[in-house]
């Protein structure tokens, strides 16, 4: 019998598994925001992959993100490194 590598992604159900390695202080933030909004880190994990396929995707348009108040004005900007 072999056991699969856990350094690798396994497919269970049309997904894939990954593991990854958090500094203490993230993992933690993660659990945090996890509890406070009722969501599984997972999720969380995902949907900030999501953003941050967006943020890498119009960056290479050479469009920017940013937060912006109700009245357009610029609070924060998000800088993608290309």
């Amino acid at each position: 019998m072999t056991l699969p590598n856990s350094d690798q992604p396994q497919s269970v159900s049309g997904q894939r598994r990954l593991s990854i390695n958090l500094p203490e202080t993230v993992f933690d933030e993660l659990r945090k925001l996890a509890e406070t909004s009722h969501r599984s880190m997972t999720e969380l994990v995902r949907d900030a992959f999501a953003l941050a396929k967006v943020a890498y995707d119009e960056t290479e348009r050479g469009n920017k993100l940013t937060v912006t108040d109700d009245n357009g004005r610029t609070l924060k900007e998000l800088i993608i490194p290309r």
